[in-house]
């Protein structure tokens, strides 16, 4: 059963910094929390309690379901602009390509609207597990 526009309002206004949501999507136990990164707060997740660097650099199912895809120039403007100076045969010779991008990943969502739709697009099943930051089987301290 998919949660209905009630429910993600519900996450959304129990979405804090100090205790995490739980959400069950496709299997997956799903923790949602807000954490400053910088002078922003953003929103992280972290699946059955852990996150790990490498669900960013490879291709796997949790990049796929629950990671910001970015798309980035593969140069600085400064040295697009001095490629795109050079002739296109110097360019060709050189095999550069001044207006490549490259696909990024990144663990964190800056909007919750955004989060939410990425979730209904990649993920079949979504149901909440708590809001309360403790998951059923466990006690507050």
């Amino acid at each position: 059963m998919s949660m209905s526009e009630q429910d993600w309002k519900r996450a959304e206004e129990a979405l804090s910094m100090f205790s995490p949501i739980y959400l069950k999507c496709d299997g997956y136990t799903l923790a949602v929390q807000e954490v400053r990164l910088g002078n922003r707060v953003v929103i992280t997740w972290f699946v059955e309690g852990f996150f790990k660097g490498a669900w960013l650099l490879n291709d796997c199912e949790e990049r796929r379901r629950f990671a910001r895809c970015l798309k980035r120039y593969a140069y600085p403007t400064k040295i697009r602009t001095a490629f795109k100076k050079l002739s296109k045969k110097m360019q060709k010779e050189m095999d550069i390509d001044p207006d490549k991008r490259i696909n990024v990943y990144e663990p964190n969502w800056t909007s919750f609207a955004a989060f939410k739709r990425h979730l209904k697009a990649n993920n079949k099943e979504i149901s909440i597990i708590s809001l309360t930051g403790y998951l059923p089987d466990q006690e507050a301290v």
